[in-house]
């Protein structure tokens, strides 16, 4: 089944950053073809790298793996 990824937007809101749990790891919304029941919606929005940083941030905070975590054994 494919998704189309412009249904982010819909569901999470323009231009904000969720956390992909298969990606494993905070990104826009829009380009993503993973379902939505692989997401969460983190309540920011992309105003450039820092806030992709505070994203990451949060994803910790909330217990999400993060892949340059699970990379390094944390």
């Amino acid at each position: 089944m494919s998704y189309d990824p412009k249904e982010d937007a819909e569901i999470f809101g323009e231009d904000e950053i969720i956390y992909c749990g298969q990606h494993l790891r905070p990104h826009r919304t829009g380009w993503c073809t993973v379902g939505p029941e692989h997401k969460v919606g983190l309540g920011i929005k992309f105003t450039g790298e820092e806030s992709l940083k505070e994203a990451a941030l949060k994803c910790r905070r909330l217990g999400l793996k993060l892949f340059e975590d699970v990379q390094r054994g944390n």
